[in-house]
């Protein structure tokens, strides 16, 4: 393993504090029951890639704190998130995209008027 090698291995970030994310519909409220979980030092990394790329939404959200997204913001969220997955060779952070991308999805085609929430620690 190279130097930094450890930085693509899920164990390294176990410990972290975790960012959740899902649907409003679906998190019970004050219970912090979130369907994805990711570790704080990754959600950063891809927070700081957006703001290398000058991206908008992704840089304004506060990692400490809930953000509760609209429709029209979750589809900015995925357009960045697809756009950052699109240049990175890193699988351990591409699968993390992956799965909020899922989530950013699921709250834009909903019939229902759902938030997509991302809440940090």
């Amino acid at each position: 393993m190279s130097r930094y090698g450890d930085r693509f291995l899920a164990e390294t970030y176990a410990k972290d504090e975790p960012v959740g994310a899902g649907l409003s519909s679906e998190v019970i409220a004050d219970t912090h029951e979130y369907g994805l979980w990711i570790p704080e030092r990754l959600f950063h990394r891809i927070q700081n890639l957006a703001r290398a790329y000058e991206l908008h939404l992704l840089p304004a959200l506060e990692p400490d704190g809930k953000n509760q997204l609209t429709h029209s913001q979750a589809e900015t969220l995925v357009d960045e998130l697809n756009f950052i997955g699109d240049l990175i060779s890193d699988e351990l952070l591409a699968g993390y995209i992956g799965r909020l991308i899922e989530l950013a999805e699921k709250c834009t085609r909903s019939a229902r008027q759902v938030l997509l929430v991302i809440e940090g620690p």
